[in-house]
This record gives C-alpha cells, structure tokens and sequence, in this order.
C-alpha cells in the first residue's frame, strides 16, 4: 500500500477495533491485529469520480451485510460523509449522530423530532437520504447531546422507522 493509504487505513481500523476490542488498539498495531482476526484490505485509486476533488470510499462485507461509505473534505477542512450504502447525503461526521432509516412520508421527521425535543435534545443537523419518493429513506441527525437508550427505544417504536442507533465521534 501507498504511504499516504497505509495511515488512512490505520486510522480507520483503529477507530473500528477500538470500539470492536477491549485491549488498546494503535496506529501501529491496528493493521497486525486486522489480519489477525482475518480481516482483509483492500486498496484501490482511482480517477473516476467527477463528483469530488477527492472522495474516500470504504466498503465493509461480512457474511452478513455490506456496508459502503464515502467521505471528502470541503474547502481547507470541512469534512463530510457524502454516501452511506446507496444514499446520497451530506454528513458532518461529529458529536453524537443518530441514525435511523424510514419510509419516506411527511411527518416522519416531525415525530422523531418531537421525541428529541421531549427527552431535551437539541438538533444541530440534519441529513436525509432517499432513493426514490415514498420509498425507503435514510436519516442522520446531528444532536448537542448523547441519546440514551429510552429515547431510542421510543423512536424505534415510530411506525415506519427502523434500524434506529446513535453514534458518537
């Protein structure tokens, strides 16, 4: 791998094993214990892209799922997650983040924020995800704080909401 793709690789697998491992997890041993636990990188350049300057892709396959995400930086350093799966959005990926996918109707959004506004919790953000008009959508909300699980539980049990999960970075 290239210098420069060896460090971004670092970087992503250390966030990742440090959430997914209890031990401390590095820069330097991040890629040793990747291929430990059978992990495998796998990296491709390419010009392709005439959407962005510069877009970082990462794809995850498991046997169960497969999980594709793409970010690029805006002017100097304003970082942005532009592609989650197939949905086309706009990110800043910071603070704590809630995700949730929905069927894309009015008022979906208005009872997920009524919940948050019931528990105090303020949204910062806001970006939405969809593939075609009444179909399935994405959602991610930028919040000021922290959900707790009541509150999750409470937008899960929204009609036509799943996969509700909070993130903090």
């Amino acid at each position: 791998m290239h210098a420069s793709a060896t460090l971004l690789s670092s970087a992503l697998l250390k966030g990742l094993l440090s959430k997914l491992l209890s031990g401390n997890v590095n820069f330097i041993n991040s890629l040793i214990l990747t291929k430990e636990m059978g992990i495998k990188i796998t990296e491709t350049k390419s010009d392709d892209n005439l959407n962005y300057t510069n877009l970082l892709s990462v794809e995850f396959i498991s046997e169960k799922e497969k999980k594709y995400f793409a970010g690029t930086v805006f002017g100097s350093n304003e970082l942005r997650i532009v592609k989650i799966d197939e949905y086309l959005l706009e990110v800043k990926p910071e603070g704590n983040l809630l995700f949730y996918s929905n069927i894309d109707k009015p008022g979906m959004l208005a009872a997920v924020g009524k919940i948050l506004s019931e528990a105090n919790i303020n949204i910062a953000g806001l970006s939405l995800g969809r593939l075609e008009a009444g179909k399935k959508a994405l959602s991610i909300v930028n919040v000021d704080n922290q959900i707790d699980e009541a509150t999750l539980q409470k937008i899960s049990l929204i009609d036509g909401v799943t996969n509700v999960y909070s993130v903090r970075i």
